[in-house]
């Protein structure tokens, strides 16, 4: 083989070897760094998940029934806005291995609930359809975070 090539091969093999490592260095630092903070802001639009037919409002004060696991589970009372996840800033803690320190919002608008996915590994899904963006939840729906699952009630 010309000395040419071979210095062309080691080139490349050295330009593919410091490309992986800053790839690999950058995945680290976003892992470290924890979730990247909300940047924007609730949008009023339509259901995104399958279907799109969701309950009216209801008048009555909404609750979360949060199940984790084979535990009982527990009623939240929603009046605002409220994260979901493991992590210690969460609003509402899960012990679930499944879910994201900071893995979705909960956000109580015109008198009804909606999710919006917080960037999770994991996803979050509406009655089983995974959604994107902010998402209108009636009463009985169910919502997925990790193995979690939170009815509103």
């Amino acid at each position: 083989m010309p000395m040419i090539a071979v210095n062309i091969v080691k080139i490349l093999f050295a330009a593919s070897l410091y490309g992986f490592l800053f790839f690999l260095a950058r995945a680290m630092r976003a892992h470290l760094a924890g979730p990247a903070p909300l940047a924007k802001p609730f949008r009023d639009e339509p259901s995104r998940h399958a279907g799109g037919a969701v309950p009216p409002p209801s008048p009555e004060p909404l609750r979360l029934e949060v199940t984790t696991g084979e535990g009982a589970p527990s009623l939240v009372p929603i009046t605002d806005r409220h994260v979901i996840g493991r992590g210690a800033t969460a609003d509402i803690f899960i012990d679930d291995e499944y879910s994201s320190a900071r893995h979705a919002v909960f956000d109580v608008a015109e008198g009804a609930v909606w999710v919006e996915d917080l960037g999770s590994t994991n996803g979050t899904t509406v009655d089983g359809t995974r959604i994107i963006g902010r998402t209108r939840v009636g009463v009985g729906m169910t919502v997925e975070v990790g193995s979690t699952r939170v009815t509103v009630r």
